[in-house]
């Protein structure tokens, strides 16, 4: 990718996909920083081509109020069907994890196939960068609640807990929260964290195994896993895929449903904790919570209309397809009326411009890269 201005603000991937069994896939985004973002390990059961024509956003799963049994919209708790496109999803990891970093460079994505016996293509991917030309102006306040609330370990408790944040500005450009959780079984919980304006965020649900306490004193960050490159066995940084230990801390963890939700919402009002103990017998409590919020704000921008050209790529006999080269031109000229004299347009391979309208955005670039010949060839990695 090449003219982008360099400030990435939001990114979302479509991936077209042809498998046997999805849950073989490991699958990552590395930005041209070196950043490594997990968007899938082991989902989609033995359902075939669940991910043949995705998109994956942090956006993609605004509700999903624990206790549930399937969170559509959720790659780790979506209900997967054969043959049915599982779209849109939000990754296991965060793709806001690429905010603020220099978009203009070689994106790789990596697949590892971890089964033998079942194969597929990786036919095409399409990123859309949106990008600033500087990065916002930002400030941050802390909020928290240390009024413990027992978990009972008998039955199937669900209790809650509220943090009231006032006075603040009212466009949230970053959340992280801590939470101080004791529990004797920590799988048995399901957590959400929902903000004043709706929207819900899973951030564990059925992590840690069997072992005490390991979120008691957690950090939940989007930011907190920068490497992790398949194929691996364990993850550390990432709920999904952290190798827990009893008794011992897991922190910081990027949660299983991204932060970045909460982008662009006033954070003034109510925040409330959800926790669904979904087994009997073991117990805990919520000691005390708190919540780390950044608020921004930017100018006025011009209008972006970008260009975007892939080329295919060559056929490779490795297990990671790699990458075309892309390169991307936006042309911008001012636009009154948008919410801060912005309108976008977006060119795909094919289509005409469509527009876009945001804030606080600069630049948004939608590029096509086809790998139509870059086969996931089976292996066996574990």
């Amino acid at each position: 990718m090449a003219g982008a201005a360099p400030y990435l603000w939001d990114l979302n991937l479509s991936t077209l996909i042809n498998h046997t069994s999805n849950a073989q896939l490991d699958i990552t985004l590395q930005s041209p920083q070196g950043t490594i973002v997990t968007i899938s390990t082991d989902n989609g059961g033995t359902n075939d081509n669940g991910f043949a024509g995705t998109v994956w956003d942090d956006d993609a799963n605004p509700g999903g109020q624990v206790p549930y049994v399937n969170n559509n919209g959720l790659v780790n708790d979506q209900l997967y069907v054969n043959l049915v496109t599982a779209s849109p999803l939000v990754i296991e990891e965060a793709l806001s994890a690429f905010i603020g970093e220099d978009p203009n460079g070689d994106w790789l994505l990596t697949i590892s196939d971890d089964t033998t016996a079942d194969g597929g293509t990786l036919n095409s991917w399409t990123l859309q960068v949106t990008s600033l030309d500087a990065a916002p102006s930002t400030a941050s306040a802390a909020s928290s609640n240390s009024t413990p609330v027992a978990i009972t370990a008998t039955g199937t408790p669900v209790v809650t807990s509220s943090i009231m944040v006032s006075g603040l500005p009212t466009f949230l450009t970053d959340l992280n929260m801590t939470t101080f959780m004791s529990h004797t079984f920590s799988s048995d919980l399901d957590m959400t964290l929902r903000s004043p304006q709706g929207t819900i965020v899973t951030f564990s649900s059925d992590n840690g195994s069997s072992f005490d306490h390991v979120f008691l004193g957690t950090l939940w960050d989007d930011d907190a896993n920068p490497g992790g490159q398949v194929p691996y066995t364990n993850n550390n940084g990432l709920v999904t895929d952290q190798l827990y230990v009893n008794l011992t801390l897991a922190s910081p963890l990027v949660p299983e449903e991204a932060f970045a939700a909460f982008i662009g919402e006033d954070p003034n009002g109510e925040w409330l904790v959800t926790i669904s103990d979904d087994a009997n017998l073991d117990g805990g409590s919520l000691n005390s919570w708190s919540l780390d919020i950044q608020t921004g704000s930017c100018g006025a921008a011009p209008t972006a209309t970008p260009t975007a050209t892939s080329a295919p790529p060559t056929a490779t006999p490795t297990d990671t397809p790699v990458p075309p080269t892309a390169t991307v031109t936006p042309t911008a000229t001012p636009t009154p009326g948008s919410p801060t004299g912005v309108e976008l347009s977006s060119l795909d391979s094919g289509s005409a411009p469509s527009p876009v309208s945001a804030w606080p955005l600069m630049a948004l670039a939608l590029v096509t890269l086809t790998a139509a010949a870059a086969l996931l060839r089976r292996r066996s990695t574990r």
